[in-house]
């Protein structure tokens, strides 16, 4: 009797993390198409299709470093690439100095750098990490898009955009992203 029920917690405990792995491979087959078209409104340099990704009854939460939050609506993000008012969008990794500016001058180059670099995906897990905490967002699943960085710089030059997602009615929609890199 003690053999069975030993054999029978072995089975759950070691089923646990196939399940887990089974449902994150399902949630990146279902968004998998939106985070290619994300990928190609990056590689175009073109935000209008990313507001079809999100949920038009919730704001889009931008966030650099996992803690400085810039709040948009689904019309915000699908026009940052031609939008010319300059945002607050945290402060500098170092020195604490504002990022203002556009959407364009501030992130444009590191976005474009992963899209084009990108060499490594996980699913709700994180490729690499700084001095910062890797944060999710609640009540979410992600997609974290890295580039592991160059081999001049031992990889110090890493590069991850985290792309955050909620179903509501049976569909996926993007609710958030989240840039990170190496941290001083």
């Amino acid at each position: 009797m003690k053999k069975q029920i030993l054999l029978i917690l072995l089975c759950i405990v070691f089923s646990l993390p196939l399940s887990a792995k089974e449902a994150d491979q399902k949630f990146y087959q279902e968004v998998q198409p939106l985070v290619e078209q994300f990928v190609q409104g990056v590689l175009k340099e073109d935000s209008a299709n990313w507001q079809k990704l999100c949920s038009p009854q919730e704001k889009f939460l931008f966030r650099y470093l996992g803690h400085y939050n810039t709040t948009l609506t689904c019309e915000e993000l699908g026009g940052l690439y031609k939008e010319k008012k300059k945002r607050w969008w945290g402060r500098q990794d170092g020195s604490g100095q504002p990022l203002v500016g556009t959407f364009q001058k501030i992130w444009g180059t590191r976005f474009m750098d992963v899209a084009k670099k990108q060499d490594a995906i996980a699913i709700n897990d994180f490729v690499k990490s700084g001095n910062m905490f890797n944060k999710s967002m609640d009540n979410t699943s992600f997609v974290d898009l890295t580039w592991k960085g160059s081999k001049e710089y031992d990889g110090m030059d890493w590069l991850s955009l985290r792309l955050f997602f909620v179903k509501k009615d049976n569909q996926w929609f993007l609710k958030g992203l989240d840039i990170y890199h190496w941290t001083i």
